[in-house]
């Protein structure tokens, strides 16, 4: 298995907004296009290749209908539809493989399906995606992508598009996501399913947590337990387990700030 940390998916109502937000913070947001057979849209906001997508639905009967189980669509009813970080994307080059590799290991496997974007310019940019379930998950599973491009062609492509470009803060990057959870069982369960290093438990005092981080290229993903009353407690009771805060690391600034439910936390 050979993966790479690809996107974090932020459910916002009006991604316009999110980016006039995401602006304010120093980071360089654009508007990415519709998914114009699932009835949502999107805005993006990159990091090299790593990036975080803010996406809201403009028709909900069409989105309804595409609320196939696993589903990232599934995952935000779910969640009754509130704003805030609600799953993670993967990326591999292998995913008819990996499709075949996990059925064997017992887990539930839906596609690849097939996916594309319309931009603002008419043109379309297309990728294929993997669910995955398994009986012992605490909450949705990271889904797998794999782009039509290679990660050099999309990198020029976005670069020439201006959607990767540098952030007006300075040169930033995604250093972790953050995931709460009430012990460590979904570390290590993720560990092992997705191949990747897991670290010792480190406490964190500015969150009040302890954490063990699972090691994953473009981005690392950040186990956090609480340890007392503090963000990562509070995250538990108000959505349950699952992503709530993004770490960057470089540019110019050193704060939090809390957008839409979901949490950034620059160089801190």
């Amino acid at each position: 298995m050979s993966f790479e940390f690809d996107h974090l998916i932020h459910y916002v109502r009006e991604p316009n907004e999110a980016i006039r937000l995401l602006r304010q913070t120093g980071l360089h947001a654009v508007e990415g296009g519709r998914h114009e057979q699932r009835g949502t849209y999107n805005a993006l906001c990159y990091f090299d290749l790593s990036y975080i997508e803010l996406i809201g639905v403009f028709d909900q009967q069409l989105a309804d209908r595409n609320r196939t189980p696993h589903s990232l669509l599934h995952t935000i009813a779910n969640a009754s539809c509130a704003e805030g970080f609600v799953r993670l994307a993967i990326r591999t080059n292998r995913i008819e493989e990996d499709a075949e590799r996990y059925a064997k290991q017992g887990f539930e496997v839906i596609g690849p399906v097939q996916g594309h974007r319309k931009r603002p310019d008419g043109s379309s940019v297309r990728w294929q995606q993997l669910y995955l379930a398994h009986p012992d998950q605490r909450f949705p599973l990271p889904f797998l992508i794999q782009w039509e491009e290679n990660d050099e062609e999309r990198r020029h492509d976005l670069a020439k598009r201006n959607v990767i470009s540098p952030h007006p803060s300075g040169i930033v990057e995604l250093s972790y996501v953050a995931l709460a959870v009430r012990d460590f069982q979904t570390a290590a369960d993720w560990s092992r399913w997705f191949g990747l290093a897991l670290g010792d438990v480190v406490t964190d005092e500015s969150i009040q947590a302890e954490c063990r981080t699972l090691k994953l290229p473009g981005g690392n993903l950040k186990f956090c337990k609480p340890a007392g009353a503090g963000i990562v407690s509070d995250a538990l009771a108000e959505r349950g387990e699952g992503p709530f805060m993004v770490g960057l690391s470089g540019g110019l600034k050193r704060e939090e700030a809390y957008l839409l439910g979901g949490r950034y936390r620059f160089n801190i």
